[in-house]
């Protein structure tokens, strides 16, 4: 072994810590080269390229110990505030989340549920038509099979501007492609002609390649459940028939009433949860309706539950948990359920609705086991294939934030030690401008400033926007900052206490002026730029709950890369499927992208290859997506 050799070093990761380190020495002149080892059952690498002689080999080697980029491995609910009557669904790589705005319909896009808090909301539609402009409520996104292929329907209830809820009745939009997003198209009033009444919060199911709607309604409010079998997505092909009216006490706290229906089916087995009691009450429930024998549209094969299988918990703080959906991981093994709920003891119909989620099992016999609704403190493990929010900062990592509106930093006034307000000022390349950025457990960050050690803080989580400022660590939500990538290099930092955004106020241009958390408004005096400036010293990777593991390993499929110095490209397999597509990005700590490239593989063996001769120096993250599993790891080119 000579003393000009160049060394190389890898380490295997795929949301998990490497099991060992794998160090070969190749000779000189040759740029890139690469090995793996990541442990049973994953297999992954990253690449660290030097030009250094092999009595640096200790040093790379805990360089690969300290570079990682934080990603979030368990979530809180809710996952959205002022969010009722919530339908979500997973779709190529992301969330969709849709529930009632009133004068419109918004959709909520996020490649995981911890994301979908704070991420932007897109409106799809709206209408000045007379009788279906205004209340629009309970919107539910559906991919169907119609006459020109898969399309997206939005089925929503409306009435017009009148304030007369009883006229409410259900319509249905179609999309013009496969985007959840859009662009839609008015496409019917769905109705049975024979009983044109009150009816709300339809959806759709296929049983035996037949679909169906089903439909809460009455002559003037919602206390009967109906359902017919659809001729196609957009019209009913027979009469209602009814499956349940108010029966039950715990249907009647406040009010008599049956709505909400929500489908989920397993193994040849169909169930309907549906909503008691009204909204406003507290005791809003579940029930559950069960197909006996396979016959939708006969009343006498359904068995309806004389009890809730999911309602209020006091211990946990949640009441009127209600109008649900379900949606599956990303995996598709699991089943998650979706639903509003409210902090009030005393119930409301109000927009303090929150959207929660959390997962469901089955017993042996196929019937669902709900649980009970999960306290809002609660870490849980992200769903099967949820890659987290990932957004390549380095827990630990010194940082300079910058301003997009006027390309101030953050600052502590002269690293005043005193709790005190901070502001933005001139770059000026001291301590006063460094602040270092650590992953919390609940996949929020704290920013503590280097030269002075107190964090960025809002005094009291005062709900107003207000002046924000440093003090001393506490450990508690006022210290608390989610972190997104809003794209072109810049990032939205949102407070945990008080979901108002890190801001200066109309991009005020004056050096010292105080810098504020205010309403999320999405324009350019609430982007920061987060530059790196120093590597964590002597910290860790951040371990995975035992929980979070087992999801990752059930969920992830192996990723080898393999390197070529001659052509200094690297080889990146995957067990792909043959004529799929697949992408593969390579983003720097900042998450912009380097390069991308999509690929449609004409066989299952087919590798993709990614061209590394013009990437500068640095940390960067290898992600490719598959068949909606976003695999990533880590890439340093030193």
């Amino acid at each position: 072994m000579k003393h000009n050799s160049t060394a190389f070093l890898v380490a295997g990761y795929f949301r998990q810590a490497p099991s060992r380190l794998v160090a070969c020495v190749v000779p000189a002149g040759q740029r890139r080269a690469v090995q793996a080892s990541a442990g049973p059952g994953l297999s992954s690498s990253f690449c660290l390229v030097a030009g250094a002689r092999l009595g640096l080999l200790l040093l790379l080697l805990t360089l690969v110990g300290l570079v990682t980029a934080s990603a979030q491995t368990t979530f809180q609910n809710p996952v959205k505030s002022d969010a009722a009557d919530p339908h979500m669904t997973y779709y190529e790589g992301h969330y969709y989340l849709t529930y009632t705005r009133g004068n419109r319909i918004a959709v909520s896009k996020a490649r995981s549920v911890a994301g979908l808090a704070t991420a932007p909301e897109t409106t799809v539609w709206t209408d000045n038509t007379p009788g279906r402009c205004c209340n629009i409520w309970a919107p539910e996104l559906h991919l169907l099979n119609g006459p020109n292929g898969r399309r997206w329907y939005i089925y929503y209830t409306a009435d017009g501007n009148d304030g007369n809820y009883h006229q409410h009745r259900m319509h249905v939009l179609e999309s013009s492609g496969t985007d959840p997003l859009g662009p839609y198209q008015y496409k019917n009033r769905l109705y049975d002609p024979n009983a044109d009444d009150f009816a709300i919060d339809g959806t759709v199911f296929t049983k035996d390649g037949t679909l169906y709607y089903v439909w809460s309604g009455g002559c003037c409010t919602s206390d009967h459940i109906y359902l017919a079998r659809m001729s196609n997505p957009w019209t009913l092909g027979s009469q209602r028939v009814e499956l349940a009216a108010v029966a039950y006490d715990w249907e009647r706290h406040w009010g008599a009433v049956v709505e909400a229906p929500a489908v989920i089916q397993r193994n040849s087995k169909t169930f309907i949860t549906y909503s008691g009691s009204p909204c406003w009450s507290p005791n809003y429930t579940l029930g559950l309706m069960t197909n006996t024998n396979g016959n939708i549209l006969d009343p006498g094969s359904w068995a309806r539950s004389s009890t809730p299988v999911f309602g209020r918990s006091d211990r946990n703080g949640v009441y009127g948990p209600g109008h649900n959906g379900f949606f599956k991981s990303p995996n598709g093994a699991e089943d998650w359920i979706v639903y509003h709920a409210v902090a009030d003891p005393n119930g409301a119909c109000n927009p303090s609705r929150t959207a929660r989620v959390q997962q469901i099992t089955w017993r042996a016999d196929n019937t669902p086991v709900f649980g009970e609704p999960v306290t809002t403190s609660a870490l849980l493990p992200l769903p099967a294939g949820d890659p987290g929010t990932a957004n390549g900062i380095v827990s630990g990592g010194t940082y300079k934030l910058t301003h997009k509106g006027t390309n101030q930093c953050l600052d502590a006034v002269n690293n005043n030690r005193e709790p005190d307000d901070v502001i933005q000022y001139t770059d000026n390349g001291n301590d006063a401008q460094r602040w270092i950025i650590t992953l919390e457990a609940d996949g929020h960050y704290k920013l503590r400033h280097k030269g002075t050690s107190q964090c960025l803080d809002v005094l009291n989580n005062s709900p107003e926007p207000t002046d924000v400022g440093q003090y001393w660590d506490n450990g508690n939500d006022a210290q608390r900052w989610r972190i997104d990538d809003v794209g072109g290099g810049f990032y939205k930092l949102t407070h945990k206490g008080t979901n108002q955004c890190l801001d200066v106020y109309n991009n005020y241009p004056d050096p010292g002026t105080n810098v504020i958390k205010y309403y999320d408004n999405g324009n350019d005096a609430q982007r920061w730029k987060l530059e790196l400036l120093e590597l964590p010293a002597g910290a860790a990777r951040p371990a995975l709950s035992t929980a979070s593991a087992a999801a990752s390993a059930a969920s992830s499929r192996q990723l080898v890369v393999s390197p070529n110095p001659a052509t200094q490209r690297i080889t990146v397999s995957l067990p792909f499927r043959a004529g799929s597509p697949a992408a593969i990005t390579l983003r720097d700590v900042l998450s912009k992208r380097i390069i991308q490239q999509e690929h449609h593989l004409p066989t299952a063996a087919a590798p993709l290859e990614l061209n590394l001769s013009g990437v500068k120096p640095g940390v960067y993250l290898l992600q490719v997506e598959h068949l909606g599993v976003l695999s990533s790891q880590k890439v340093v080119v030193q």
